[in-house]
Parts: structure tokens; C-alpha cells; sequence
């Protein structure tokens, strides 16, 4: 009896061992994103994330990067040398704004972050906007109907 009592603790250990070095147990809430730096540019000029997700910068240029940002709560990168890689997690509302502070002539990345409450208030606008112009064209609709049965009254009089 002592025995499996001993296994299971060894194999419980072992599981606790293997889970602990895998990252974290807590599990991340956001998704994960990848931005190329190659031939001395970002592969994209924007990125669309939402609060909480994770952007992973991979340097693929033989010479050596650094990433600043406009945003002073987040450190800039350490240098970049090829297949060095630099994470990055969006916590704010507002757009940052990435730039290598090494090459002022590589282009810049805008990372826009898209919360569920700012798409929210855009549909509503959306919404608004799109049932202005039905009554826009509805009375345009009116109107012209209205002449047109006019024209036909003088014409058939």
C-alpha cells in the first residue's frame, strides 16, 4: 500500500514539474501576434488588437534593430540582432506607435487597439448614419413621386 501511495506522489511531481516549466499556468486572456522586421521594415503598417493581446516582434534583417515606441509606460526593446525576438503586450486604449531608434528611414508600425466598446459605439453610429440616409432617400423618394403625380394631373387635364 505504502508503495502506490509513493507513486502517485512521484508521478503527481513529476506532472507539477513538467506543468511549471511549460510558462505560465495561468493562462494568457489574449491572442498572439507576429510583426517581421525585414529588409529594414515592419511587414505590416498596421495591426488591429484588442486590450490584453500579446505582439511579438522577430527581427529577420542581418543587421541589428531597435524598437522605440511613443508610448513613455513601455520600455523600448533591447537590441535586436537577427532571429532575436521582443515581446510586447497592449494594455491601453490608445494607438502606440512602434519606430526603429536606429534607422530613421525604416517605416513605422501602428499598433490600434480595437476594444469591444469602441466597436460597439461604432456600429450604433453605423446604424445611425445608415437609417439618415434611408430617411434621406425615402423623402427624395416622396418628393419625386409627388411632383411626378402632379406632372400627370396637369398632362391629363
Amino acid at each position: 500500500m505504502n508503495f502506490y501511495k509513493f507513486l502517485i506522489i512521484i508521478i503527481f511531481l513529476i506532472y507539477l514539474y513538467n506543468r511549471l516549466n511549460k510558462g505560465p499556468y495561468i493562462s494568457q486572456s489574449g491572442k498572439y501576434w507576429k510583426v517581421i522586421i525585414y529588409n529594414n521594415n515592419f511587414d505590416k503598417k498596421l495591426l488591429n488588437i484588442k486590450k490584453g493581446d500579446i505582439v511579438e516582434f522577430i527581427n529577420k534583417d542581418q543587421i541589428r534593430h531597435t524598437i522605440k515606441t511613443n508610448n513613455m509606460s513601455i520600455q523600448n526593446s533591447p537590441i535586436l540582432f537577427q532571429n532575436d525576438t521582443w515581446e510586447f503586450k497592449l494594455e491601453t486604449d490608445n494607438d502606440v506607435i512602434f519606430e526603429s531608434s536606429l534607422y530613421n528611414n525604416m517605416n513605422k508600425i501602428i499598433i490600434r487597439s480595437t476594444n469591444d466598446n469602441n466597436n460597439k459605439s461604432s456600429k450604433k453610429e453605423l446604424k445611425k448614419n445608415i437609417n439618415g440616409i434611408k430617411q434621406k432617400i425615402g423623402g427624395h423618394i416622396k418628393e419625386n413621386k409627388d411632383s411626378l403625380i402632379n406632372k400627370l394631373r396637369v398632362i391629363l387635364k
